[in-house]
């Protein structure tokens, strides 16, 4: 449901036929007067921005005379008109052909498109006025009031996004810290600007799989707080495709201040990282409402619509589309059998499907999708709407008897009885637009939308026209995989002027086959094109994916979706990138796989207790705090990605994988220094040194800068390397015993200092199976070996010698006896 809701409403017709200001004043002599001039500096932020156009405007969108200018390369402007006008403005940030922001979630400077703002309203005019991302939103509920607005609606505006968003900033209007790739090295101070400036970095950093993150975290708290409330809903429902949910956001933004203060913030202000909290979003427009604000009467409707939550006890709460706050606890809530189909809250009431639904089924694609969903990106289905009220989903009848919740017109929700899921279709008053997919607690899965369709040959696809080939890498196998081609063959693809597509012997084309074509070149993920038949009477379908880098074809895969059983599965065909990686990549993993004769075993020996994770989302190392003498086996593979079958070349440890390569973006950076070398790209690097050491590090690649780089943990496969490292580090390991049979037994190893549990390990176990743990300990550590769990329940398991503190040599004398 990717339904940007703006809180901005269309102005009065005054904003575009606004004329020249009357003369309020009439001179009373004839003598000139000097006309007192104000000026404003103003610094925009998304981080700093730069070449964007800038105008200053009253709330009825006339411009102050002479009141524009242009942001300059430190992301400022000095804006000066006549200073007779004392009444709110509003400072308006206009992108265009020139214009680009430096966004802290890539470490690039993005475009800054034309026509789009972002905008601040202040209640007077005022020395400096900071325009942010935090200002835009607060604009956009000001923009409601329209001519009308005072200073006190617009100053309580701004103080109830600040608030919400910011509570530790004094002034939503200030200007922060401008970040820009030349101040993004630990700059930040711990001043007011520093910590604003930290503040917009990690709204940035929830979104920062997005091609352009600042933008789209915008877009995403825009349709957010379309209702009044952060809580992962629109006026419709939950919001499809959110990089956070409606209830983690806080965490999230928790978790993205402390990324972006590794990056950005100097010491002090990384210090004080924990104090950038988050407000109380709640809502927004009903404190502004019952602040006296004059919220137009749209807008007050807005208020709660599609929110609330309930439970099957009757004590939850429901929202209502009126605009009041939702309250429960009586038994009326939304506590009934049917009440809990409205995951969204509120009461539920019968829903009539328009006849115009019930003509014909919808062919519908899978997308959109979250973790744990019981369906598969891309995956496709029938759906019809029988009169009488059936939900049907492949000709079976799923569901009956649908229901509004909250008074929603909008949309009619099913309860699949049988797998707890809740079909919400809408809109039954626009016309059918989608059927989101969730669960009865109100987990969101993704939606069935009708995809994209095409009257001819696509110009995107017939643009690639041409004659392919390519080498399988993975293939499917067994009875579902019909005509499915080995690893390892050639195969070609042709893509046709008619804007067909041909793998080896099977054609998709749109004129033959009826077939469907999709634009996923703005998905965040991979951009890639696709062309797919629906599924037809004997259940077969095929889908083409065509994934595209700078114009061109850089990978193919064929989908095969076959009948088995009582119903049909999805399988795949995968095939292998026909464009080589960048030739210097390629040697680096070339160098990596000859230096390390991979598969080999490694060795930590030199670890950052304090780091948790990387700052990337392209690279990782699997090992975080006290992997201090783990082992581990390395090896290196090209593959497809689990999540929307993205080429990569990954290197894999037993431990998780270490380096991920995709060919999401071709910015990366090689570099040998003294025979060493480092490949840095998104978020982190991985060094092959010539010493045969491997680094795992930390880094943020820039356009042409690597930022921050510190080694996290360094592994060899050299043994006398090893045991000088590792002198000081033992295991701890022993021995189960069970009296007869076998049990699952999971033993845990605890540091009795700080209570933390150190490392787990669960086995079926008979008697005298050995165990130890992976965690390797370091000399001194007190310690106790724990029960945490045991199958079955009746099993009694004692621990003996399980208590001590590490010595000079590993601790192998602890004995787990377990009696069935």
């Amino acid at each position: 449901m990717r339904k940007h809701v703006k809180l901005l409403l269309v102005m009065s017709l005054a904003w575009w036929l606004a004329g020249c200001d009357s003369d309020d004043h009439p001179r009373l002599t004839p003598t000139p007067q000097p006309v007192p001039i104000q000026q404003v500096s103003i610094g925009a932020s998304l981080g700093l921005i730069k070449n964007a156009d800038v105008s200053i405007q009253k709330p009825d969108g006339t411009e102050l005379d002479g009141a524009t200018g242009t942001l300059g390369a430190d992301g400022s402007v000095a804006i000066s008109f006549d200073g007779t006008y004392g009444g709110p403005i509003v400072v308006v940030v206009t992108g265009n052909d020139s214009a680009t922001y430096f966004d802290e979630a890539t470490g690039t400077e993005l475009a800054f498109p034309a026509g789009r703002t972002i905008r601040a309203y202040a209640p007077a005019p005022q020395a400096n006025v900071g325009v942010t991302i935090l200002t835009e939103l607060a604009a956009q509920i000001a923009a409601t009031l329209g001519a009308d607005a005072t200073a006190d609606d617009i100053t309580m505006v701004n103080e109830a996004i600040r608030a919400a968003f910011a509570p530790d900033v004094d002034d939503l209007l200030s200007v922060p810290t401008l970040v820009s790739a030349d101040n993004m090295n630990q700059s930040l101070a711990a001043d007011a600007a520093g910590r604003y400036a930290l503040r917009l970095a990690a709204l940035a950093g929830i979104a920062t799989g997005r091609q352009a993150p600042a933008l789209g975290i915008l877009d995403q708290l825009t349709a957010d707080l379309s209702d009044g409330a952060l809580d992962g809903m629109d006026t419709n429902g939950p919001i499809a495709g959110l990089d956070y949910t409606g209830n983690d956001f806080a965490s999230a933004f928790n978790a993205a201040v402390q990324s972006a203060a590794a990056t950005l913030a100097g010491a002090d202000l990384m210090a004080d990282a924990g104090n950038v909290g988050f407000g109380n979003a709640s809502n927004v427009l009903q404190a502004l409402a019952d602040g006296g604000v004059p919220l137009p009467d749209e807008v007050i409707a807005r208020i709660g619509a599609g929110s609330g939550s309930g439970s099957n006890d009757g004590s939850g709460s429901g929202g209502d589309s009126s605009g009041g706050s939702s309250s429960g606890g009586d038994g009326t809530g939304s506590g009934s059998s049917a009440d809990s189909i409205c995951v969204v809250g509120g009461s539920a009431s019968p829903a009539t499907i328009p006849g115009s639904f019930t003509t014909s089924p919808y062919d519908l694609t899978f997308g959109s999708v979250q973790p744990n969903s019981p369906y598969a990106e891309g995956d496709m289905r029938s759906f019809s709407f029988a009169a009488n009220g059936d939900l049907l989903i492949d000709n079976v009848v799923v569901a009956s008897d649908p229901v509004l919740c909250g008074g929603n017109g909008h949309e009619a929700l099913w309860k699949d009885e049988a797998s707890g899921l809740i079909y919400a279709m809408s809109s039954l008053l626009t016309g059918f637009n989608e059927v989101n997919v969730g669960a009865s607690d109100g987990t969101y899965y993704g939606q069935f939308r009708i995809p994209d369709m095409s009257s001819g040959p696509p110009a995107e696809l017939t643009a690639l026209a041409g004659m392919y080939s390519a080498v399988v890498i993975t293939s499917c196998s067994g009875s579902n995989c019909p005509n499915t081609t080995p690893v390892g063959d050639s195969v070609s693809v042709v893509i046709g002027n008619d804007g067909s597509v041909m793998f080896g012997d099977r054609m998709l084309s749109s004129e033959v086959d009826g077939a469907l074509f999709q634009d996923f070149t703005n998905n965040s993920v991979e951009p890639r094109y696709e062309l797919y038949n629906p599924t037809d009477t004997q259940g077969e379908s095929y889908r083409a994916l065509i994934y595209v880098e700078d114009g061109a074809p850089v990978a193919f895969g064929l989908k095969h979706g076959s009948p088995c059983g009582g119903g049909c599965v999805s399988t795949k065909q995968l095939y292998t990138e026909i464009a080589t990686l960048p030739a210097e990549v390629e040697s680096f993993f070339d160098d990596l796989i000859a230096a390390t004769a991979m598969p080999v075993t490694m060795t930590v020996v030199m670890d950052d207790p304090t780091y948790s994770g990387a700052t990337g989302t392209q690279t990782n190392t699997p090992f975080g705090a006290s992997a201090m003498c783990r082992s581990f086996d390395i090896t290196a593979a090209r593959d497809y990605g689990s999540s929307n079958d993205r080429p990569r070349f990954v290197v894999y440890s037993s431990l998780g994988n270490i380096l991920d390569y995709r060919r999401r973006t071709s910015r990366y950076r090689l570099d040998t220094v003294s025979g060493d070398q480092t490949l840095s790209y998104n978020g982190g690097q991985f060094t092959l040194r010539g010493d045969n050491y491997i680094d795992f590090e930390e880094g943020f690649l820039g356009t042409d800068t690597l930022f921050v780089s510190t080694v996290r943990d360094r592994a060899t496969s050299d043994p006398a390397e090893i045991a000088t490292a590792c002198a000081d580090y033992h295991r701890v390991e022993g021995q189960v015993n069970v009296d007869t049979g076998a049990a699952v037994v999971t033993i845990g190893l605890k540091d009795t200092v700080s209570g933390t549990t150190l490392d787990t390990r669960s086995d079926q176990v008979q008697s005298g199976t050995p165990f130890d743990f992976s965690f390797v300990a370091a000399k001194d550590l007190q310690f106790e070996v724990v029960i945490v769990g045991k199958s079955p329940s009746s099993v009694t398991c004692t621990v003996m010698n399980g208590t001590g503190t590490v010595g000079d040599t590993d601790v192998n004398n602890v004995m787990v006896n377990c009696v069935q």
